[in-house]
């Protein structure tokens, strides 16, 4: 499994992640539709360049994610429909 590249969970009902964060090798994963809140498990996936978590109306901090050496300039990041602020998904924007 640590092998895994590409992960799609949307629409579960997924209210934590904790079991994703041994998955190193993801580069792709989708949790649009679920009910995530925390996202401190995802910071070690230090190869993800597609992260989704649209659609997820529990999530309101991201910042966690700024810790992400992998997730920065070019990756693609997906929370619409979340209650993000705007300060916090701007920082990830403009992370190098």
């Amino acid at each position: 499994m640590t092998d895994l590249e590409y992960l799609f969970l949307s629409d579960n009902q997924i209210e934590d992640v904790s079991a994703i964060k041994d998955l190193t090798n993801l580069q792709v994963l989708r949790l649009e539709n679920n009910e995530i809140t925390e996202v401190q498990a995802l910071v070690g996936l230090r190869n993800i360049r597609e992260l989704s978590l649209a659609q997820n109306p529990s999530l309101f901090n991201v910042q966690p994610l700024l810790a992400n050496e992998g997730l920065g300039r070019g990756d693609e990041l997906d929370l619409r429909f979340t209650y993000v602020r705007c300060l916090t998904w701007m920082r990830l924007l403009i992370k190098e």
